[in-house]
């Protein structure tokens, strides 16, 4: 009986013993999402190998990303040509990126170079805030839904067509550029990347309504002979970054008028040169390009038709567009179509109606979005100036922020320093303002911070100059805001360049990212 009874607590103790190890397994482990987030890598270090035992993002001939990730010199020695740092920079918006010629070839032992970024123009960002609009009827839209891995800090980078840009790579030293750059970017700590997937009516990808971006080739609508956003995908995946797809919606192009420099293919080009005058304002000549008008539905479905095939087709992460979407305020840009609006009865002054075309648009994509994909994420990086956005651009953030059916997250591009002159402007006061607006349910939101400032004068101040933790204090005190989810850098040539304040506001960031 005595054994019997022994036998009985030797078992309740081993019981009691494994249940108590498994509480401490789930208490000092964590879930999966947790876990995670907690993995950040050293800057200068280099990650496990066991990130990438289950799959190679290399093809055949080529360094593959782990390759790239784990070599010792991660940032390229060679990128005195990286980020030059001019006083003209802007003060708010991403920068504007002029053509550029062809990047040079690599090896597959070494960090390819990166392209020189011109100076980018200065762009005024100072005005009173804008009164919440009129509500457009948003709320039949169904909520989103949650995604299932939407969870953490986002640390992300803006990766641009200039950075992006293969002229004259062949497909393996391409592939090779993409490795290496986002191999430094898991390197450093980030967990995302925005890339290009169509910054001028075109496509980095083989699509049924865009030409292949003259980026890719040197020539717009050549068959490259490889899909860079399945790539782009696929690398970003094999080393544990999400990806979200940079889309420039109404942009045809920058440099030139003239439709003749397009591809024939390119729906911009037809418009503007067939025998149908119909459809003679349904892409518009301005400011020396050529951009789509935000009027016309016929143009709407093209840019929501571009945007669903990438969706269906590419394990994309989310879809995002910056902060283009009006060229112009003025009144001559879209007169034909506000006329035909007038003349039909409307009723709406000339900014309240573009403002309607723009809300119609991103709801469009919006739904377009949720209706493939219920889990995908499509969010907005406008200007820092909320009274730009609204006046200027015709950008009523304050709508997409407090309805559903617009956006699920919305990043403002705060692109100033703790001392610019014009107090409503400075970091801590912007980043209270956009963080007090009203939000939806399940809005996220992130800040954009300007890396390419560094070492520039910013409309008189040396600010960027004096400090080199510049960018790491504005994150310290982005994650004060209880509502702020992350922040996105702009942009990947200056996070990596070796310029001497880029390079050490880079070493006070990553610190955070650890």
């Amino acid at each position: 009986m005595l054994k019997k009874y022994v036998a009985i607590a030797i078992a309740i103790i081993l019981m009691l013993a494994a249940a108590t190890y498994g509480c401490f397994r789930v208490f000092f482990t964590g879930d999966g999402a947790y876990s995670s987030q907690n993995s950040n890598t050293n800057a200068v270090g280099t990650l496990s190998s066991d990130i990438f035992s289950s799959s190679d993002a290399g093809s055949s001939g080529t360094m593959s990303a782990s390759d790239a990730l784990t070599s010792s010199n991660i940032i390229s020695s060679d990128m005195s040509g990286v980020a030059s740092n001019s006083s003209s920079a802007l003060s708010g918006g991403l920068p504007y990126y002029p053509s550029t010629s062809g990047t040079a070839a690599v090896s597959s032992s070494q960090t390819p170079s990166l392209p020189s970024v011109a100076s980018q123009p200065t762009q005024g960002n100072e005005g009173p805030t804008a009164s919440v609009p009129q509500d457009t009827n948003s709320n039949s839209t169904p909520a989103p839904s949650a995604p299932a891995d939407d969870s953490g800090e986002m640390r992300a980078v803006w990766i641009s067509y200039i950075e992006l840009n293969f002229t004259g790579l062949n497909v393996e030293q391409s592939k090779q550029k993409v490795q290496s750059m986002f191999a430094n970017a898991k390197n450093l700590g980030f967990n995302t990347v925005i890339v290009h997937a169509r910054s001028h009516g075109d496509a980095y990808y083989k699509s049924s309504y865009f030409p292949y971006s003259s980026y890719i080739t040197g020539t717009q609508g050549v068959d490259p002979g490889w899909d860079p956003l399945a790539y782009m995908v696929e690398t970003a995946h094999s080393l544990g970054l999400k990806i979200q797809a940079w889309i420039n919606p109404y942009r045809v192009s920058s440099a030139s008028d003239d439709p003749m420099t397009l591809a024939e293919s390119n729906k911009a080009r037809q418009w503007l040169t067939d025998a149908d005058t119909s459809n003679d304002d349904w892409a518009i000549k301005c400011n020396g390009g050529i951009y789509y008008n935000p009027a016309i539905p016929e143009v709407r479905r093209l840019i929501i038709d571009g945007i669903r095939e990438i969706v269906q087709n590419y394990d994309v992460d989310g879809v995002h567009f910056d902060d283009y979407f009006y060229p112009t305020t003025e009144a001559s840009f879209d007169a034909a179509a506000y006329a035909r609006y007038t003349s039909s009865g409307g009723t709406l002054s000339l900014a309240d109606w573009r403002r309607a075309q723009v809300n119609t648009l991103v709801s469009g994509v919006y739904q377009a979005v949720k209706s493939i994909k219920s889990n995908m994420i499509f969010g907005i990086s406008p200007a820092g100036n909320i009274s730009n956005c609204y006046n200027s651009l015709y950008a009523d953030v304050e709508l997409w922020m407090s309805r559903t059916g617009y956006i699920d997250y919305i990043c403002p591009q705060l692109y100033w320093g703790f001392e610019y002159p014009n107090a409503q402007f400075r970091f801590n006061n912007i980043a209270d303002t956009w963080s007090n607006l009203e939000m939806h349910d399940g809005l996220k939101l992130y800040f954009g911070l300007a890396v390419y400032k560094s070492g520039t004068v910013d409309a008189g101040s040396d600010e960027w100059i004096r400090n080199n933790d510049i960018i790491k204090r504005q994150i310290e005190y982005s994650r004060t805001k209880n509502n702020c989810s992350g922040i996105i850098l702009f942009s990947y040539n200056y996070v990596v360049s070796n310029d001497e304040c880029c390079a050490k506001e880079r070493e006070n960031y990553t610190l955070l990212f650890k």
